[in-house]
């Protein structure tokens, strides 16, 4: 017994001294690592700096190449209060509809490898002007201008090496931003809680700095400022909520079960799904499988809340119901009241 005890100290030595090394090579793997992803930003970063060097060198001697518009120093934005209501809320909207078409112009820019110029630039905020049908959406500056271009010019090269577009960053954050820029207070505040929303973001690294350029300062201050008079007649102005919390607009829908009712039609964050898992289906994803444990629902009519986990719970318009178990085949089915109606889902406080 005494010469296995000996052993077993021995192989416990032994053990734990192989245990340090590997931990120690593991500590000298994560250094090296952090150093490689320190010298890939700082490259990035010098490249950027490079081509707005070489892009500016550009303009000056290209006859051919479409000089900025927009003054010298543009804007940065206001610190204007900015209550909640339906009006900002179709601000925000408008906002990002433009950093959206933005996206649009610079992926196609990335999947033809072109030249992302001054020049172009300048000409997808006309095109945008005429998209939007707002004559009054400003210039970037020419030094915010220069910096679009070069990020744009970062951006094309690191799409071809690694794929992803501006669109796969933003559109996943885009809701999340337009509830936090909504309670933001000032255009101020809502350009940084866009930045926040932006940096939060997953995918092609290149694409934030780009991202962000869109929301140049002047462009910020002619949606949000509520003293100027973008064009909102496409924006609804009753969409926008507190962060976290998600409104859903009920419409009619017909289920092969029998009958046709006003049901809740999931969206974002939630996925809908078209059949309860009993044998009834629907044209639209009015099931959900996401769960809602921990949201409260707070719908505009009466309501039956309907889950193959929990069976059904009946809320009245106005009043909130806490959901406390995992759902599955979650429905909220109109009872009575005012059609269409509109189911607000808010994660619970802790």
């Amino acid at each position: 017994m005494s010469d296995l005890t000996g052993k077993f100290s021995v192989l416990e030595a032994e053990l734990t001294e192989q245990a340090e090394t590997a931990e120690t090579t593991r500590g000298n793997i994560y250094a090296l690592l952090g150093a490689m992803a320190d010298t890939i930003e700082a490259m990035n970063n010098n490249n950027a700096v490079n081509t707005r060097l070489l892009l500016n060198a550009i303009n000056q001697s290209s006859a051919c190449s479409t000089c900025p518009t927009g003054p010298i120093i543009g804007t940065p934005p206001i610190d204007t209060s900015t209550p909640e209501s339906d009006e900002f809320c179709q601000r925000v909207q408008a906002f990002l509809t433009f950093i959206a078409l933005c996206c649009t112009y610079a992926d196609g820019v990335g999947d033809l490898s072109a030249a992302f110029t001054t020049g172009f630039v300048t000409a997808v905020v006309d095109e945008i002007r005429g998209t939007m049908d707002d004559p009054g959406i400003p210039d970037p500056s020419w030094l915010d201008t220069l910096v679009l271009a070069a990020d744009g010019v970062n951006f094309v090269i690191n799409r071809a090496i690694l794929g992803g577009s501006t669109h796969e960053t933003f559109d996943p954050v885009r809701f999340d931003i337009q509830n936090a820029m909504f309670v933001s207070g000032s255009p101020e505040a809502a350009q940084q809680a866009y930045y926040d929303g932006i940096d939060a973001a997953e995918g092609l690294g290149a694409s934030r700095p780009l991202l962000k350029g869109f929301a140049y300062g002047d462009v910020v201050n002619y949606f949000l400022d509520p003293s100027t008079e973008p064009n909102l007649t496409s924006f609804d102005g009753d969409v926008c909520a507190p962060p976290g919390c998600v409104d859903f607009l009920s419409q009619a829908v017909t289920l092969s079960c029998g009958g046709s009712s006003g049901i809740i039609v999931w969206d974002t964050p939630f996925v809908g799904i078209n059949d309860n898992g009993a044998s009834c289906t629907a044209p639209l994803g009015v099931w959900t499988n996401t769960t809602l444990n921990g949201y409260t629902i707070t719908p505009t009519a009466d309501v039956r809340f309907f889950s193959s986990a929990g069976g059904h719970v009946d809320i009245n318009a106005g009043t909130s119901y806490v959901v406390d178990f995992e759902t599955n085949h979650a429905a909220i089915v109109y009872l009575s009241g005012e059609l269409p109606f509109t189911a607000t889902l808010c994660p619970t406080p802790s």
